[in-house]
Order: structure tokens, then C-alpha cells, then sequence
């Protein structure tokens, strides 16, 4: 998965993501809902097929499917949609995940 993070940082493919995680040889990026919904649907699909051309240049390569984080077509982990977006929410409250706004000095 390191890899895969290299290659979407080197590609300029890595600020709208949230969330990455594999499972079962799948890569399940979830990206920040806000840039979903202000990305065109060829916008997105433009990303999508990136992403996707990013992992089948790796020398491991993984099957790709980009999605929303609060969406409900990824399998970040096996659970119900409601605890897998528990799971997701908790890892937001830990970590304060997401752009954080300008303080004054």
C-alpha cells in the first residue's frame, strides 16, 4: 500500500483523499465528501481512471475503487454501511482528519 501512497503523492492524486485501506485486493480510497460533490461527474471520472491507471503501474498491482467517505459503495473494512461509517467517524474524532482552518497569529 505504501507504494500505491507514492505514486498518488507523486501524481498530485493524494489532497482529496481521506481514508485508504485494502481489503481483499482491493484499494478502497474514499475521499473527502466535499470534493465530490464540487468535482463534475467527468472530473470524477477522470480521478477515478487515474487512480486506477496509478495502481496498475505499481509492481503489485491493485484493483481500485474510489468512492466518497460517507459513501456507501466501498468495503474499507467488513461491516454494516452504519458501523463502517461509526469506524470512519471515530478515526476522524481521534485523528481531527480534513483541512483545518487559518489561525491568527
Amino acid at each position: 500500500m505504501i507504494d500505491a501512497l507514492m505514486t498518488f503523492y507523486v501524481g498530485g492524486l493524494l489532497s482529496p483523499v481521506r481514508y485508504i485501506g485494502e481489503r481483499k485486493g482491493t484499494l478502497s480510497v474514499l475521499l473527502a465528501p466535499d470534493a465530490m460533490r464540487t468535482w463534475t461527474p467527468k472530473a470524477l471520472q477522470q480521478y477515478r481512471d487515474d487512480i486506477e491507471d496509478a495502481c496498475q503501474s505499481l509492481e503489485d498491482p491493485w484493483t481500485a475503487k474510489v468512492d466518497a467517505a460517507d459513501g456507501r459503495e466501498h468495503s474499507i473494512i467488513h461491516s454494516s454501511a452504519e458501523n463502517v461509517s461509526i469506524y470512519l467517524r471515530n478515526i476522524d474524532l481521534l485523528w481531527e482528519l480534513g483541512v483545518k482552518p487559518k489561525t491568527r497569529s
